[in-house]
């Protein structure tokens, strides 16, 4: 899936573990040895990451895990507190926009 890539060098991607529910964000900082994950609810699956341009919040596209071409919206996850907040109810390929 797309890769998103931050003005550090950070690279956010879509995952799924094998056996997982649902598909996740993994974060990876720069210099860093292990990921972050940011886990959506069981019932979705976050993708499409983009990060905004000062990298402190990651936008993604939300769509239900067993119906894949349903959105849920865009979503916008802060990085620093993993508070996610839904800013539309259709959609999926988030842009930051300059």
């Amino acid at each position: 899936g797309p890769v998103g890539v931050g003005a550090d060098g950070a690279i956010a991607v879509t995952i799924r573990e094998p056996g997982a529910p649902s598909a996740g964000i993994a974060v990876l900082a720069p210099e860093a040895t292990t990921v972050s994950r940011l886990d959506p609810p069981e019932a979705f699956d976050d993708r499409w990451p983009a990060f905004s341009p000062d990298g402190n919040t990651i936008l993604i596209g939300r769509t239900f895990a067993t119906r894949p071409d349903e959105a849920d919206g865009i979503w916008a996850v802060d990085l620093a507190t993993e508070t996610v907040l839904q800013l539309t109810t259709d959609g999926t390929y988030a842009r930051w926009l300059p």
